[in-house]
């Protein structure tokens, strides 16, 4: 049972060359294989990495669709039984991926999360409950969740062994089982970023699937908040996400989408604020 890893990148040639490196030693051993999937990079990135990596598996996007459909196209050219889904700015060495692969076969889990850090090794919260109306109003950067010092009950607390989860684990880094990934359909395309990871976790529930955290393997992730008017164009992707999640899975409660587009906008109009912390 086999590992294909498949890697999105987009603009970002010198990162992601730099994290690539180790993988590549990998192919043959504990690696079936890499997939790299390029979201249309103007700086042509994943023609430079295909050059200094012949052994990889360079997928060219026609235009960036977005992660979700990038992974997607990767998954389906994908040799593995198990698919090790990553951003290009993520560090993770073969070792690694293998233990991953270990733990979910040993406690029959068909995905596996492992422990993100920053590159100073503070843990990165990416183990969440499913978003709701009350998580959203409550949530970390949202204007309740500043004043309070809440994150609503969006967060949760990150597990100190391998376990399973009741919420989502983030997309940046998940080792998943082919058959269920295509089973439900990969990820919805129509996220073009942000709140995949919860759609996709949540449809993988309500099929049955285990999905499961380990903080045994422990990955340094290379990104952080930008701030000024990127960022307020981040937030906005995020709002057109979770309103799109909330259609999708919650059709007929109408008033939540109403309060959440007046969330949404006040959560705006607050991040604009001098000294608000982005």
């Amino acid at each position: 049972m086999g590992i294909s890893v498949v890697m999105v990148t987009y603009e970002s040639y010198p990162l992601t060359r730099r994290l690539l490196e180790p993988l590549v030693s990998g192919i043959g051993k504990e690696l079936d294989e890499i997939i790299l999937v390029d979201s249309a990079s103007p700086d042509q990135t994943g023609k430079k990495l295909k050059a200094d990596f012949p052994v990889i598996n360079y997928l060219p996007m026609p235009e960036n669709q977005g992660y979700g459909a990038a992974v997607n196209h990767g998954a389906n050219q994908a040799k593995g039984d198990w698919l090790l889904i990553m951003n290009g700015d993520l560090e993770i060495h073969p070792a690694q991926i293998s233990q991953l692969k270990e733990l979910a076969e040993a406690s029959g889990a068909d995905v596996m999360a492992p422990l993100q850090e920053t590159p100073e090794g503070n843990p990165i919260p990416t183990v969440r409950n499913f978003p709701t109306p009350t998580t959203i109003l409550f949530a970390r950067r949202s204007p309740l969740g500043v004043l309070l010092g809440s994150s609503g009950g969006y967060l949760c607390s990150l597990p100190d062994k391998t376990k399973g989860v009741n919420g989502f684990v983030g997309g940046a880094c998940f080792m998943v089982r082919k058959k269920k990934f295509q089973e439900v359909g990969g990820f919805d395309p129509n996220f073009f970023l942000f709140v995949e990871d919860a759609d996709l976790c949540k449809r993988l529930s309500e099929s049955g699937a285990k999905i499961f955290f380990t903080p045994e393997v422990k990955v340094r992730h290379y990104w952080s908040f930008s701030t000024g008017q990127n960022a307020l164009r981040k937030l906005r992707q995020q709002h057109k996400s979770l309103r799109y999640y909330f259609k999708k899975h919650f059709p007929n409660r109408r008033f939540s989408r109403a309060f959440l587009a007046l969330l949404f906008w006040l959560q705006r109009g607050f991040f604009r604020l001098p000294g608000m912390k982005r």
